[in-house]
């Protein structure tokens, strides 16, 4: 599971694929989830979700998310600090190669500093200067969700076009439909795929 952070500033997760289920939750933005696959009911894309508590249920497809980013070290080594100072207590030290996740980037007079979580849970801050590589961008999970809709209309549209019919009354017409069902999978597959690269 990809960990997120909630970009609207209200959303329900519900007990289940359905906008009159239970509410397990109510997560507002800057809350945390770990996202799971994307799913269909009824027409309504879901997103299973895992919540910090450890409780799951499901987020509405619309929902807008900001996948948090997974970091690389490249320099040597690099101290982190409980705050966006020198002269706060050290953390941790990072080695070249480990792994963290970025938070946020906040400035602490003219300085800059990232401030980092290790996969233990641990946070601190790390100067901004430092030599990071990012392994994870941004996405959404209207993203996931136009792939996952344009990859099953795009299947369907496809397996229709190949169907026998008998006689011949419609039967350009339907071919036309699937066919069309297919270009517009496509193009909502292109689009998803986009917007999962680009977090737009």
């Amino acid at each position: 599971m990809k960990k997120a952070k909630i970009l609207d500033e209200r959303v329900a997760v519900r007990a289940d694929m359905d906008p009159r289920a239970p509410v397990v939750m109510d997560v507002d933005a800057g809350d945390e989830v770990d996202l799971g696959k994307v799913r269909e009911r009824d027409g309504q894309p879901w997103v299973k979700v895992r919540l910090r508590d450890g409780s799951s249920g499901y987020l509405p497809g619309d929902t807008r998310v900001m996948v948090m980013k997974e970091t690389a070290l490249l320099q040597e080594e690099v101290e982190a600090h409980a705050s966006p100072t020198m002269q706060s207590p050290l953390q941790r030290r990072f080695k070249k190669g480990e792994r963290f996740y970025l938070l946020d980037v906040v400035k602490n007079n003219a300085e800059e500093w990232v401030r980092v979580r290790d996969f233990s849970g641990e946070e601190g801050f790390i100067p901004g200067e430092t030599q990071i590589r990012v392994i994870e961008n941004k996405t959404n999970i209207r993203g996931a969700v136009h792939m996952f809709i344009g990859a099953m209309a795009c299947t369907f549209g496809i397996i229709g076009t190949g169907i026998p019919f008998s006689g011949t009354t419609g039967h350009g017409g339907i071919q036309v439909i699937a066919w069309g069902a297919a270009v517009f999978g496509a193009l909502q597959f292109l689009l998803g795929f986009y917007q999962v690269l680009t977090g737009r």
